[in-house]
């Protein structure tokens, strides 16, 4: 079973991936619980942007968002990355993962690892293997 756990519902909704039905046990909600006791304004940062993203819409400044190809994206946040593709009959945003930059581009194995639950969650979406929460 597949969770996709909504995060923020407006226009939009951000959701993240998980194999728990738990926000703390996917990778995203995972980071992000973690940030908010050790970093809580660092994560009030990172929370009202992806709240303003499922009002409006995806931001036009790469500096914020910008895509990394094959379908997946990538949110911005200094040196935090948080991967994601988009559902567009559904109006997701799904998030896959989170990692911290260490180099100049993002890592193949990032972008593979998005793929990868991208592939699963298309997977689960057939075989109605798959939760919404």
């Amino acid at each position: 079973m597949l969770y996709v756990i909504r995060m923020y519902a407006n226009k939009f909704t951000v959701a993240c991936l998980s194999k728990t039905n738990q926000l703390p046990g996917s990778p995203v909600g995972g980071y992000l619980y973690g940030l908010s006791s050790s970093q809580p304004n660092y994560f009030a940062k990172i929370t009202a942007d992806l709240d303003r993203y499922s009002k409006v819409g995806l931001s036009k400044n790469i500096e914020k968002v910008r895509t990394l190809g094959n379908g997946i994206w990538e949110f911005k946040y200094k040196k935090v990355r948080i991967l994601f593709f988009k559902d567009r009959p559904k109006g997701y945003f799904v998030c896959t993962h989170v990692y911290e930059k260490q180099t100049q581009k993002c890592p193949p194995a990032e972008i593979t690892c998005a793929e990868s639950w991208r592939e699963q969650y298309t997977q689960a979406k057939k075989t109605r293997n798959i939760r919404f929460i």
